[in-house]
């Protein structure tokens, strides 16, 4: 299992490996292009590391909360979204499909998939609709909110194979296209396709 973050207005990289579910102590390895957080930061929940690098950087890059109040608190509204509703349909499918047999030894729960596919469904409903009338989640620039759904979405369509949740819908598949596509996110692909690759290779 890989997390890979990224300051894009520092320039910055982390990775973390995380070996198996099944040792009980497991291990990450740490990759560090520059030094952006003290090795012994303690900000541990990823949304918040997010929040704090951003508004670290503001000024840097991408404004990934807007430029102004309001944007910021558009941003704020889409990521508690992404937070209480997205993300635990989207992360528990993904978990089902990629990891139910090498962390808990099980098969995929299917019952539990069609499930929150449905659930799912109806709040990809909402994306949709936001999505017909601005580019993006908080308005028509890219944000921090947009950046939250990267992951697991990866996950739910590249890996899981639940893309079809997203190509059905117009403007939120051509969304997913764009925030998919960023440099950035197409450089953490690569890291953790290398890793992988070394992995593989021992």
């Amino acid at each position: 299992m890989y997390v890979v973050g990224c300051s894009a207005a520092a320039g910055n990289w982390i990775l973390l490996r995380y070996k198996s579910s099944s040792s009980s102590s497991g291990f990450f390895t740490f990759m560090y292009w520059c030094s952006v957080l003290p090795l012994m930061f303690t900000i541990t929940e990823s949304r918040a590391i997010a929040r704090y690098i951003s508004d670290k950087y503001e000024g840097q890059g991408t404004a990934l909360f807007g430029k102004t109040e309001r944007e910021k608190a558009l941003v704020n509204q889409w990521l508690e979204v992404e937070s209480q509703n997205y993300n635990p349909c989207a992360w528990t499918i993904a978990f089902e499909c990629i990891f139910a047999q090498s962390f808990e030894g099980r098969p995929t729960n299917e019952s539990v998939v069609k499930e929150l596919l449905e659930k799912l469904e109806k709040i990809l409903d909402v994306y949709e609709a936001q999505l017909t009338h601005h580019k993006y989640l908080a308005g028509d620039f890219f944000s921090l909110a947009d950046l939250a759904h990267i992951p697991v979405t990866n996950n739910l369509i590249n890996v899981a194979k639940k893309g079809e949740v997203f190509t059905s819908r117009k403007h939120l598949n051509a969304w997913w296209e764009d925030i998919s596509s960023r440099p950035s996110w197409q450089k953490v692909l690569q890291i953790i396709q290398a890793e992988q690759q070394q992995q593989e290779q021992k």
